[in-house]
């Protein structure tokens, strides 16, 4: 077996004290918090050890981390993971109803996002954008329907020219999608 965590870049476990904004990386990375993203005691995933999340309530609220080379996903394989549960349902963006997992992408700098896509009433997708540059971009999109108030681990995986997009361990997109972009150093 494999030690898979020299292959870590980025890591936000979100433990502390509930009321805390103090999110601390792995490996190391400044994490600032923006808006009133904080700790929260009141839910959790079930892991060993396991007492804390981030809690976003859905205003203007997001963690940043400094640029650096190790973040840049260009043609190599890549894993991003996160842990989610979602309380509510996203207000309208145009007419688009959605939400960012992660991203590194800015209307100027466009790389990489992982989004939940839905209506007013029900999230059904999950989506990854891909950008070669700030108007380039392969969307890959599997169908999912999220509940409330529910953990779901989402992967997105990149290996080779293919793209697997997977909640709870179950791939949505048997045989992957085909994404042979290289994603944009941002």
């Amino acid at each position: 077996i494999t030690d898979m965590t020299s292959y870590r870049k980025l890591g936000l476990h979100c433990d502390g004290t509930n009321g805390g904004t103090t999110f601390t990386d792995v490996t190391g990375k400044t994490v600032t918090p923006n808006g009133n993203v904080q700790i929260s005691t009141a839910q959790y995933p079930s892991l060993t050890g396991k007492t804390s999340s981030a809690y976003f309530d859905g205003t203007g609220d997001y963690l940043t981390v400094p640029d650096s080379a190790d973040l840049e996903l260009g043609s190599n394989n890549f894993t991003l993971r996160a842990m989610v549960r979602i309380s509510a349902y996203s207000p309208s963006f145009g007419g688009a109803y959605y939400f960012a997992l992660m991203s590194k992408d800015e209307a100027s700098s466009r790389g990489f996002n992982v989004q939940v896509i839905g209506t007013s009433s029900s999230y059904t997708t999950l989506r990854f954008n891909g950008f070669s540059d700030n108007s380039t971009f392969t969307t890959v999109d599997a169908a999912f329907g999220f509940s409330l108030n529910t953990w779901y681990l989402i992967d997105v995986v990149r290996s080779g020219n293919l793209i697997y997009l997977f909640v709870d361990g179950v791939l949505l997109n048997p045989g992957g999608t085909s994404f042979s972009r290289t994603i944009q150093n941002t």
